[in-house]
């Protein structure tokens, strides 16, 4: 530091911020001066000798010796390989990974090297001195991967764009530098766990033990795979997931299938405690201790499932617990507040934002052989008639399996409906029916105490005079110790108050005996006949009418006539072809 401040005009009173300061560069040699002003000429007559960026500072053992352990195995490995050292003994040299844009050598002249720490610099670096290649110093974790150094030996890596890796190395192709870049972004995510080895991985990996035509559970998932659980908010569908991961995990027969017992891990978004009291619940009523049913709190963890580096944090957490054992449902419940946690805002109308999902839950299944999928609310419609996700239909086309959770009547909340929208390797299984049971679960008692004397007893004002006429009918209250649980037995789906709307319409119809002659007839008929078969609670299908009547004619509009008419009636609405 030049202290100026006693010079002519300087204001000594300044702030301290306004004082010409600089850190020294490392291994300068200082000198105390009495603090009086210095000429430049006169400091410059000092002959002070600024050791130089070029390299020309010299290796000693010390240096090696102080620097970091990956230094010292960057060097250890060169020895072993025998690598020509330099003449200067300051490292080796090595061709350069970008030694096409050189204009007369490959950099084996000792241009291109793997320098030893010195007095300037305490690591050891790829340093390369032609002109083309000055911007590939400030990367070093690629360069010496580049060069042939082992990754366990490598620096702590940053990131780097796909556009810049191209400006650095313009004569690799578009497959290369795809490998670099992806190489690099993800030592980056792993930060200074990069390459290295794990407990986990001196595993086998549960993904090995399956393919992704083995079914976890018998007709409904399957291993290596990805699905998505589709349901109006508060309906009872993280209970539905919860209860098919139980079974399981305990191993105990789902809606009749038979199950292969593994490690199921729920990451809840939401939940907090209570998705332990329903875990509690399931315990009681499953009769299971249901070890292999994993809750974890996402948002306290704080995995972004859309970054690389929450991936590999959630695929190391899966294989750590599960070991050598199977890992069965992976789930992530909701998607709308497991994105919360990106980076960057998430747009779920955006299929570039929904297919980044999709690629998360096919990396987590692919590397620990689990069904991984997402908890998702339904697109808005009419009557809630189509049954996929809401946003893109990126992330619903990626997907193995779909399955939507209805709630067929508002009256009875503990009914359910269970639909397979979309089945990948198998066939669609029917409508089913499940119905959730209220479970009482143990509550500390201290805090439930403490609880209680909270609540206030203070009664309330007489409003009977506003009341005349009305009928008081207070909310039901709802325990602290009871909870819901779904029981994993298959029923008849159940009938929807809007199919009941239709049903009763037809019928009404049907009675007062409708004079049809022809194709009008014949398609009033089929419908009969299909319901005389099947009384589906959804209705029919154009193509299951007209399957009956037979081709010929413009079936389709006879249908809409009817429908027009009121003869017939849409089973959902005029954009969901159920007559």
């Amino acid at each position: 530091m030049l202290r100026i401040e006693d010079m002519d005009g300087i204001d000594a009173t300044a702030n301290q911020r306004a004082r010409l300061m600089f850190v020294p560069p490392f291994g300068a040699e200082c000198w105390q001066h009495d603090g009086k002003p210095v000429r430049v000429s006169k400091l410059l007559a000092l002959s002070v000798d600024v050791p130089s960026e070029s390299g020309t500072t010299k290796w000693n053992d010390a240096a090696l010796a102080n620097a970091s352990e990956n230094s010292q195995a960057i060097a250890g490995w060169a020895f072993e390989m025998g690598l020509e050292m330099m003449s200067s003994g300051r490292g080796w040299a090595v061709q350069c990974p970008n030694h096409m844009a050189h204009s007369n050598n490959d950099g084996t002249d000792g241009s291109t090297a793997i320098l030893l720490p010195d007095s300037l610099h305490p690591e050891v670096r790829f340093n390369c001195q032609h002109s083309h290649c000055k911007g590939l110093n400030s990367h070093q974790h690629m360069m010496l991967q580049l060069a042939g150094v082992p990754n366990a030996y490598l620096p702590e890596a940053h990131n780097i764009s796909k556009k810049q890796i191209e400006e650095l190395l313009p004569f690799f192709d578009a497959e290369e530098i795809e490998h670099i870049h992806h190489n690099q972004v993800s030592a980056a995510a792993e930060g200074v766990d990069a390459h290295q080895c794990q407990d986990e991985d001196l595993m086998d990996e549960p993904c090995a033990l399956f393919t992704k035509r083995d079914p976890i559970i018998d007709g409904l998932y399957n291993f290596k795979s990805t699905f998505e659980l589709v349901g109006e908010s508060n309906i009872g569908k993280s209970f539905f997931l919860l209860g098919q991961m139980a079974c399981a995990a305990a191993g105990i027969p789902f809606a009749g299938a038979k199950v292969i017992k593994s490690h199921n891990f729920y990451f809840d978004a939401e939940g907090g405690s209570t998705t332990e009291d329903r875990k509690q619940a399931l315990q009681i009523t499953y009769d299971d201790p249901l070890d292999w049913l994993h809750i974890i709190d996402l948002q306290h963890e704080g995995w972004d499932i859309t970054s690389t580096a929450g991936r590999k944090a959630i695929i190391r957490h899966i294989r750590t617990v599960a070991g050598n054992d199977p890992v069965g449902l992976v789930a992530f419940d909701s998607l709308n507040q497991s994105v919360s946690l990106s980076a960057t805002p998430f747009d779920e109308n955006s299929s570039a934002d929904m297919g980044v999902v999709a690629s998360a839950l096919k990396a987590i299944a692919d590397e620990t052989g689990a069904c991984a999928g997402v908890v998702h609310h339904p697109a808005k419609s009419e009557k809630g008639a189509r049954r996929v996700g809401r946003g893109s239909g990126a992330l619903h086309g990626a997907v193995d399996f779909v399955y939507f959770i209805e709630q067929p009547d508002e009256t009875k909340p503990l009914q359910l409906n269970m639909y397979m929208e979309k089945a990948r390797a198998g066939v669609k299984q029917l409508p089913r029916g499940f119905v959730l049971a209220k479970c009482h679960i143990t509550v500390e008692k201290s805090h439930d105490d403490a609880i209680v004397a909270m609540q206030s007893t203070r009664d309330a004002p007489d409003f009977g005079e506003f009341l005349t006429g009305h009928t008081v009918k207070p909310f039901d209250s709802s325990p602290r110790d009871e909870t819901l649980v779904l029981i994993p037995v298959a029923l008849a789906a159940f009938t929807t108050a809007a199919a009941d709307v239709a049903r009763k319409a037809v019928k009404e119809t049907k009675d007062n005996q409708p004079m049809l002659k022809g194709i009008d007839a014949a398609v009033y008929n089929a419908l009969e006949d299909l319901q005389t078969a099947e009384d589906k609670p959804d209705g029919y299908t154009a193509a299951e009418i007209i399957g009956i009547v037979g081709k010929g004619g413009d079936r389709y509009a006879s249908i809409k006539k009817l429908a027009a008419r009121q003869i017939i009636w849409f089973g959902r609405d005029e954009k969901w072809p159920i007559a």
